[in-house]
Formats: C-alpha cells, sequence, structure tokens
C-alpha cells in the first residue's frame, strides 16, 4: 500500500504534467522555500534547506 506521502507527491507530480509551461528549476526551488518556511522544523530537517529544497527541484524537473 503507497504512503499518503507517495499519494500525495503523484498527485503533485500528474499536476505539474498538467501545466502548459514547464516550471524551471529555480521556479520549482521558490515554491519549495515558500513551502518549507510555512512548516515547522522535524527531526531529519535539513540543515541547508534551500541546497535541499534546489536538490529536490532538479529531481522534479528531471520528471517533468
Amino acid at each position: 500500500m503507497r504512503s499518503i506521502k507517495t499519494k500525495l507527491f503523484s498527485l503533485a507530480m500528474r499536476q505539474l504534467k498538467q501545466l502548459q509551461i514547464t516550471p524551471s528549476v529555480e521556479e520549482l526551488e521558490q515554491v519549495i522555500i515558500k513551502r518549507v518556511e510555512r512548516l515547522p522544523a522535524m527531526l531529519g530537517t535539513p540543515n541547508d534547506i534551500p541546497e535541499a529544497a534546489h536538490q529536490l527541484a532538479i529531481k522534479i524537473r528531471a520528471k517533468l
């Protein structure tokens, strides 16, 4: 059974693929950082959030 996180990520990827314009790595990175800023810090949160956001944005962009 897939986890809720996996389902939400899959939904987000489907929605991104439906956009007429593919977002750049920088745009994805900005969205990720804005989202993370609103969340409380949790155990396992990366020390360098901008770098972690950049790496995640690269991975997401590659899947688009």
